[in-house]
């Protein structure tokens, strides 16, 4: 009987591949979570109907920070200049770039040579707001080193520009976000050919001011109110009326001077007699408080306004009268150079809410631009914002690590763009050979590095 064909064992059902696991349903993506339809991102052609996406370049350029060179805070009780140079940088500001580039170094070097002055400078280069520009605006923070000053400003060179105003606003703005010094005679240098946009350019490619929505006269009064003196020098002698009256005004509600500039031989001696004068006024400031302070103290209880101002005229007369014997009232070098607006005019921006409004008292004529009934920008929560994101933008941490040195411990710098070959001032109580630790900041002591900020195990 033939044998049954062994019934061919059904190949036991190819295990159906596992029904692919069905790619678990590619855990469908989450269904993208349709990006969440970008919250009110409705109806996105009126959202941006009447502008571009990007119309034009991000205010601040980075600057690489890294091995950037501090100086060395001094021992000795000294008076303090905190001064910032902001410096048009467009194509036709190249005679200007060269002559500070041979004489910012001299002039610090000037300031230093008073044995009881701590000087910090900074410079804040700009261009202008136009997509094709390489940069708006730069910040090279104070320093004390003379060397590092020298490569901020001997790395800069006049290009772009475009149209006849430039990032004017955006620079002062820069400036008055720095990091200035309580007690410090506070003293900003612009040296520029143009005026900021919005104020009735032919051509002007932002004629509602400044496309950030900043406005110079907010910024100039709120650097008055924080003691910062500006200086203009206007290095073109081919400037309209309006402009040189903008700087003019600009200066004079911050107590400074504008100055044209024919040469570059005037600017030195402008500014140091324009720092030693802010250095004088603040130490004046000094005496009076110290006195104010005694007199409380002498009499056991607060003194009375008249009092207060009675004391502080005494002390200004005293100081006025050394000043007439030792000095000159005007700068030499300057006296015949000084730009005043007209009182007029004067009158205007000092009461004028923003740029636009000016701009319309200036011309008689609507200013197209926005409206000047616009309530002033909050400066102290924008300043607040920029100092945030400055701070963001060079949270680069430096790492340190701790190394055998014949019997010694020593802390070396292992962050690129620092000398790894120096030694770091470190607390000895914490040295561990191999251990590392990110510090907030280093400044280059000249010798060896000293650590700013804190100390975190990595």
């Amino acid at each position: 009987m033939p044998k049954k064909k062994a019934v061919p064992k059904k190949k036991a059902a190819p295990k159906k591949k596992a029904a692919p696991k069905t790619k678990a349903a590619p855990k469908t993506k989450a269904v993208p979570k349709k990006k969440a339809v970008p919250k009110t991102k409705a109806a996105p052609p009126t959202a941006r109907a009447t502008a571009p996406v990007k119309d034009h370049i991000e205010a601040v350029a980075e600057v690489d920070l890294k091995g950037y060179k501090y100086g060395v805070e001094p021992t000795f009780a000294a008076a303090s200049l905190d001064l910032v140079f902001i410096l048009d940088c467009t194509g036709s500001m190249g005679s200007t770039i060269a002559a500070c580039q041979k004489d910012i170094n001299s002039l610090t070097k000037t300031l230093r040579g008073n044995n009881n002055l701590d000087v910090r400078v900074a410079l804040i280069p700009y261009r202008d707001h136009h997509l094709n520009e390489k940069f708006c605006t730069k910040v090279y923070p104070f320093t004390r080193d003379l060397d590092q000053m020298q490569t901020n400003v001997n790395s800069q060179y006049a290009d772009g520009g475009g149209d006849t105003p430039e990032a004017v606003t955006a620079a002062l703005f820069e400036g008055l976000c720095l990091e200035w010094r309580g007690e410090a005679a506070k003293q900003i240098v612009i040296m520029a050919d143009a005026g900021p946009h919005g104020l009735s350019y032919h051509g002007d490619q932002f004629p509602g001011g400044d496309p950030d929505g900043k406005d110079p006269l907010s910024i100039a009064r709120e650097m008055e109110s924080l003691g910062i003196t500006v200086y203009s020098l206007l290095t073109s002698n081919s400037m309209d009326s309006n402009t040189t009256w903008f700087f003019g005004c600009l200066s004079t509600i911050t107590g400074g001077n504008c100055v044209r500039a024919a040469n570059s031989n005037l600017l030195k001696n402008i500014i140091i007699e324009g720092a030693t004068d802010a250095v004088a006024n603040e130490e004046a400031m000094r005496k009076i408080r110290e006195n104010l302070d005694a007199l409380r103290k002498k009499k056991g209880r607060s003194l009375t306004k008249s009092e207060e101002a009675k004391e502080t005229a005494r002390i200004l007369n005293k100081s006025d009268n050394k000043k007439g014997k030792a000095k000159k009232s005007t700068p030499a070098s300057g006296s015949n150079a000084f730009i005043v607006p007209p009182d007029n005019r004067l009158t205007q921006a000092r009461n004028a809410q923003n740029l636009m409004e000016l701009k319309k008292l200036w011309h008689g004529a609507p200013s197209g631009g926005a409206s000047s009934s616009a309530p002033p920008p909050d400066m102290a929560s924008r300043i607040t914002a920029m100092r945030e994101a400055r701070e963001a933008r060079s949270t680069d941490k430096v790492i340190v690590e701790c190394v055998a040195e014949g019997k010694k411990i020593r802390a070396r710098i292992v962050s690129s763009g620092y000398d790894t070959k120096k030694n770091v001032q470190f607390p000895s109580k914490i040295r561990e050979v191999g251990k590392r630790f990110v510090v907030d900041m280093v400044v280059d002591a000249g010798s060896f590095y000293r650590v700013k900020g804190n100390i975190v195990a990595e």
